[in-house]
Order: structure tokens, then C-alpha cells, then sequence
């Protein structure tokens, strides 16, 4: 029986097929409006809102035994009646974010106006950046020992560039706020913001003489267009296409072109270090053009009160999706016409991989691993994300991202684990990293 109807005795549920939109490092379904309303606020319907989508809609609430979900709904659909805690906003707001946490899920979300309206600004990539690229040694987050530092120069012409700063500084601060314990996309999200803003950073320089020096730095943001994909001939038969995001409309337009320069060469070099994610949808099409064969990716999702799972695998001539639900249903296997390799079959592939290559970029990189068609994955243990969300609009500006379904690149378990790497490689610099992974494809050309 449905949640609700065990909740309200009675009534139906509809899962609402919603619109898609893929935020870097989130793979979330776009937002829904739901039944929002506006007017007076009202403490006990916005938490009605809040818990009738969880209850509904969060894949934890199916993981669980029978007992324990009857126990959790059964404790927290009344858990504030007869109290004053939904009186107010703050009380409200409160109340919500328990009931969100009592789950566990680290990637769960609750918003308040100002933050959500924020958030609905960076969906529409209405922010700017200063132009650096940030790094971490050594570590997921920064410690004492394990700064956060700039590894490369920044772009040329960037608002970094413009205040002189260089590569290998060390930020410390951002906004007056200590980057300690912070990850890089922390840092990304402090750094980034509205087009036209300063943002203040407090900056640790070596000097010639060996000495630190610090000081602060007023950086004002500015539009910093993404270079999505770069690549190039190493020589000696290599050649690497790195894939920065794959969120972006030109992806399968420019990638594809960069696989077909790479296709005539003998060993190809997939840089994904750094990648957070973006669009499963590219992932997927990017197996297409280097896999021949194999299951590349399985998933898992809640639909009401059951579970689907559908395994999406390769043939020469076919893309497979074969559905099965927890409820016994009859299996559903739909045939679809597939992309043509871009890459030869017996091209070798290498994938760079670090701490930072996440979501989309797992999917590939499990993709490749779990087919066997990755001959070499090179660089350390990928972040670990395996799961996607819902984003769901509340009333009164608040909004709500709950995790909906799980999956499985190349059927690998890799949620809050991530994939190693065959190699493991911790190099910083770029220019002694590329000659590493070129001298082990040129190693994996004199295997049979």
C-alpha cells in the first residue's frame, strides 16, 4: 500500500515526472513546483509539504526493514503536534531540517528563501568566477599540512590574473572564513557568485628568499567561460582529450570531435582529474563512443513505494535497458539503436582520475572499468558519489533535495566508496603528470 494511504487511510499517489536539469556534482532531477502556495505563512503545512515528499519520494524510506519505516513515519508525521515548534518560521524551519536529518543522508537539503532563491540563480549559471583553478594535496580537505593552493596560472585576462595573483599561491581565507576542513568545491562555491561582486581572499606567497608572506586580496568576479574540453597530440602515438564538466549544451558536439582527432592515434589518454560531473546523459554517450560491449550502468530509483532498477548494457548494434521492480512485476527489456564507437576496439585507453572526479565522471570511469574497456585507470580513489536527487519547490520560497535513486557505473558499487585507481599517482604538476601517464600508455602499447 502507499505511504500516504497507511498515513491518511486512503487516497493515491502520483510520481511526478519532472523536467531535467543536471547540476554540476548534484546529477539531480530539475526542480517541481508542487503545491506551493504564498500568503501568511503557515509552520504546520509547510512541514506537511516537507514530510509527504520525503515520505514519498526519498529511496532511504525503501531501504529500510518494514518495522523501522512504519516506526520513522509513524514517529515524525506528528512528531511537533501539540507543541508551539511550528508557530514560527524559525521553529518551521527547524522542525524541517530534523526531519530531514533523521535520515542520514549527507546530500540531503533543505533551503530557506535567500539560500534557494541562490541556488535557483546558479541553476540558471547566473554567477561568475575570479578564474583559477584550486587543488589540494594529499588530502580530501584542507588541513594545516594539506593547504589549498592555485597549481596552475591563472587564465589569462581573468580577474585573478588581472590582482597578480600566481600559481602555487595559497589561499587561505575566503571572505574572512578559514578554508580548514573545507573540500575544493567548498571552495568553489565560497569563490564563485553573482557577476560584478568582490570577493575577498587572504593569500600565503612564497618568496624568492624562501620566507612566506601574507596577505589580503580583493578580487571582483567576473564571467569566466568554462573550456569544457581540451585536448592534443603527446606524440609517440598518444593522445589526450580531458573533459573538464559535463554539464554543457556543445558536450556531445565538441567532445565527439575531440575522440575523432584522438581516433587515428594508438593509444588514447581520458583526463577527467577535477571533473565534478554534470549531465548523466553525456556520460552515457560518451560510453557509447569507446565501449563495444557490456553492462555500463545500473540504476536504481523509487517510484512510489517500490523500487526500479534499470541496467542499461552494450551490443555491436544495440543499447539494452532491461527493468526489473521489487514488487515482482514482469520484466521490461526495450531494444534501442546505438551510437557508432568512435574510438577502434582495440585502441588502449588510459583515464586520469583524482579525488575531484565525481558523478558523471564516475559514471565514465566505471563504465570503462566495469566493461574492461579501460586498460589503465591512473591517479587516486574518485570521490564516491553514487547516488542522485530530487529537488522539490516548497512554499514560501523554501526548497527541498532529497536523494532518489542510486546507481552503479558498469554494475561497480561505488557510493560513498569510489573507484581506485589501477595506479596510484598523487603528481600536482601538470606538465610531469601528462609525461607520467604518457610514458604508462606507451607502456600499455608494448603489451599484447
Amino acid at each position: 500500500m502507499k505511504l500516504l494511504q497507511y498515513l491518511r487511510g486512503g487516497g493515491s499517489f502520483s510520481h511526478a515526472l519532472n523536467v531535467v536539469f543536471v547540476a554540476i556534482f548534484m546529477l539531480a532531477i530539475g526542480a517541481v513546483a508542487g503545491n506551493t502556495q504564498s500568503g501568511p505563512f503557515n509552520g504546520p503545512a509547510l512541514y506537511q509539504q516537507a514530510f509527504d515528499h520525503i515520505a514519498n519520494e526519498h529511496i532511504g524510506l525503501l531501504e529500510m526493514v518494514p518495522a523501522e519505516r512504519q516506526a520513522w513515519l509513524a514517529e515524525w508525521k506528528d512528531k511537533f503536534k501539540g507543541t508551539d515548534k511550528l508557530d514560527t518560521e524559525n521553529g518551521a524551519d527547524d522542525a524541517v531540517v530534523q526531519l530531514m536529518k533523521s535520515l542520514n543522508f549527507k546530500n540531503d537539503s533543505y533551503s530557506k528563501p535567500a539560500e534557494w532563491s541562490q541556488r535557483s540563480q546558479d541553476r540558471k549559471a547566473e554567477f561568475g568566477g575570479i578564474g583559477v583553478n584550486l587543488q589540494i594535496d594529499g588530502a580530501e580537505s584542507v588541513t594545516d599540512a594539506n593547504p589549498m593552493f592555485i597549481p596552475l596560472e591563472p587564465r589569462k585576462d581573468s580577474p585573478a590574473a588581472k590582482v597578480g595573483l600566481r600559481k602555487n599561491d595559497i589561499i587561505l581565507e575566503v571572505n574572512r572564513k578559514p578554508l580548514i576542513g573545507k573540500t575544493t568545491s567548498d571552495a568553489v562555491s565560497l569563490i564563485r557568485g553573482a557577476i560584478g561582486t568582490p570577493v575577498h581572499l587572504t593569500i600565503k606567497r612564497k618568496l624568492a628568499n624562501g620566507n612566506f608572506f601574507i596577505f589580503n586580496q580583493r578580487v571582483v568576479r567576473a564571467s569566466i567561460p568554462i573550456e569544457q574540453v581540451s585536448d592534443g597530440d603527446l606524440g609517440d602515438g598518444v593522445y589526450q582529450v580531458k573533459i573538464n564538466t559535463f554539464a554543457f549544451n556543445r558536450f556531445k558536439s565538441d567532445v565527439s570531435k575531440a575522440l575523432t582527432r584522438a581516433s587515428s592515434h594508438q593509444a588514447l589518454i581520458l583526463n577527467l582529474r577535477g571533473n565534478l560531473g554534470g549531465d548523466k546523459d553525456n556520460a552515457m554517450q560518451l560510453l557509447e563512443w569507446l565501449v563495444p560491449e557490456g553492462v555500463i550502468y545500473v540504476e536504481t530509483s523509487r517510484e512510489g513505494d517500490v523500487l526500479k532498477t534499470e541496467t542499461t548494457s552494450l551490443t555491436a548494434t544495440e543499447k539494452i535497458v532491461t527493468t526489473t521492480w521489487s514488487d515482482n512485476r514482469p520484466v521490461s527489456i526495450i531494444r534501442y539503436g546505438r551510437a557508432k564507437l568512435i574510438i577502434p576496439a582495440t585502441m588502449k585507453i588510459l583515464v586520469l582520475q583524482d579525488q575531484n572526479s565525481a558523478s558523471a565522471s564516475e559514471i565514465t570511469i566505471g563504465g570503462l572499468k566495469g566493461t574492461g574497456r579501460a586498460s589503465l585507470l591512473l591517479g587516486t580513489r574518485s570521490y564516491g558519489k553514487g547516488h542522485g536527487q530530487n529537488v522539490w519547490n516548497l512554499s514560501w520560497g523554501r526548497g527541498l533535495i532529497l536523494v532518489n535513486f542510486r546507481f552503479r557505473p558498469g554494475n561497480i558499487t561505488m557510493d560513498g566508496i569510489g573507484i581506485d585507481p589501477d595506479v596510484v599517482d598523487q603528481q600536482t604538476e601538470v606538465e610531469k603528470y601528462l609525461d607520467f601517464a604518457k610514458q604508462k600508455a606507451l607502456d600499455l602499447l608494448k603489451q599484447p
